[in-house]
């Protein structure tokens, strides 16, 4: 049965939330999936019916569930993500910067939200079914073996307000060598992901899409298609995006 870090719900400003991804790592490769559907909450102009939460920086593959944007107050966490990676260091040093650098700009991010509006800020903070603001999951392949990493934020607010972060990596966390992780809605995925590692032969990207497609069954008021799967390994990158051909989206690092 998979060690599962599970149910960060998103909740941001004219943003999405309330989304699914699900991460599988391998001896010699790993999954990302995602489901497309979009939710967004606050005033201004909805965007797409369709997005991908599924990116790509060098060699560094990603998927971010929770506060995804804010265009208001200049919050892309995707560009923050990307511009913490080189691979000229190691895995643990890039997951190092990472989190250092959300937790800067979601302290930031916060602050303002809840001077400029306290009531998006309420609803950030206060989102039903969890506390945390921003999940990570990030995967890549060092020489033959696959490395994966989730961080999870959540906002700690008072007079000096912090950021309280949950880790989880592998090599290191995990048990054996296959692991799965997931972030968003994902009581049913969950259940899925343990039920598929019960089978001896068991397919990693038909579990991730499984898991995935659970979700948005038990929860299509806020948790839908298209379901986009990215397959990495030794000889490179493989996505199944038959609805969205530009994902995952690559991130240039702004350095």
């Amino acid at each position: 049965m998979p060690r599962i870090i599970a149910q960060f719900v998103l909740a941001s400003l004219t943003s999405i939330f309330a989304t699914t991804i699900v991460g599988i790592r391998l001896q010699h490769g790993f999954v990302i999936a995602a489901n497309g559907k979009p939710s967004y909450y606050g005033a201004g102009i909805k965007g797409s019916t369709t997005v991908c939460k599924l990116f790509r920086s060098g060699n560094f593959y990603f998927g971010i569930a929770g506060m995804a944007k804010d265009q208001n107050r200049n919050f892309f966490p995707e560009r923050t993500i990307a511009d913490s990676f080189s691979d000229s260091t190691s895995f643990e040093s890039n997951v190092d910067r990472m989190e250092l650098a959300i937790s800067h700009s979601l302290k930031i991010e916060m602050k303002r939200l809840d001077i400029e509006d306290p009531a998006q800020f309420a609803f950030a903070m206060h989102k039903e079914g969890s506390d945390y603001l921003l999940t990570v999951i990030v995967g890549v392949m060092v020489g033959d073996s696959a490395h994966m990493a989730a961080r999870a934020f959540k906002y700690i607010d008072g007079t000096n307000p912090d950021i309280k972060i949950d880790r989880l990596a592998c090599p290191g966390d995990c048990s054996g060598e296959n692991y799965a992780f997931s972030a968003g809605a994902t009581a049913a995925a969950d259940k899925a992901l343990a039920d598929s590692f019960k089978i001896p032969s068991w397919d990693p990207l038909e579990t991730a899409r499984k898991a995935v497609d659970s979700e948005i069954r038990a929860s299509p008021e806020t948790v839908g298609p298209p379901i986009t799967i990215l397959a990495v390994g030794n000889n490179g990158a493989v996505v199944d995006h038959s609805q969205q051909d530009s994902c995952p989206i690559e991130v240039e690092p702004i350095k």
